[in-house]
């Protein structure tokens, strides 16, 4: 009998090991499986092929654009329009603006919004009004020709975060 216990003595210290063992390795597993979870919950939050990055049942709280409706408008404005102070044309910026939708229109690498009229451009503008309406926006200009004030419609859509000119035209008034 003391033989029995002299030898459960002498396999103590190496049970007491393997448990050790044993938790520590089950720490470190349950560890790994918890990183690699939250690795997997950020990929089913990116967007596939067929999920754009607007799906709002995929995202719970969307970033707003940068840029407003009418800083878009006035932007392209002064990309498209060289008569009015503070303005440079540069299309290939002013396409930045442009809807992927609106792009198509144009096949020309320059190009000038008919509305804007073909003689002579405005000596300035002003923004009137910007509504917004979930994805889509809209925003009235007031072009001034001298005396006279012609007005201006934009329309736009958020595509990829962003606001973009999807449509734009007269607004006779």
């Amino acid at each position: 009998m003391e033989e029995k216990n002299k030898q459960h003595k002498n396999n103590f210290p190496q049970i007491i090991i393997i448990l050790v063992v044993i938790i520590v390795t089950a720490i470190v597993a349950g560890g790994g499986v918890y990183l690699w979870m939250q690795g997997q919950d950020k990929e089913d939050q990116t967007p596939t092929q067929n999920q754009t990055a607007t799906d709002s049942s995929s995202k719970t709280e969307e970033e707003e654009p940068s840029s407003s409706p009418s800083e878009v408008a006035e932007e392209f404005i002064l990309c498209t329009l060289g008569t009015v102070p503070n303005s440079e044309v540069d299309y290939e910026k002013a396409e930045t603006y442009m809807s992927e939708e609106l792009k198509t229109q144009f096949t020309e690498a320059s190009f000038i919004p008919q509305f804007y009229g073909i003689q002579q451009g405005p000596d300035g503008y002003e923004i009137k009004t910007q509504t917004i309406n979930g994805d889509t926006a809209s925003v009235k200009v007031d072009a001034i020709y001298g005396e006279m004030m012609q007005g201006w419609a934009f329309v736009l859509v958020k595509e990829n975060g962003e606001w973009k000119i999807d449509e734009f035209h007269s607004d006779a008034q």
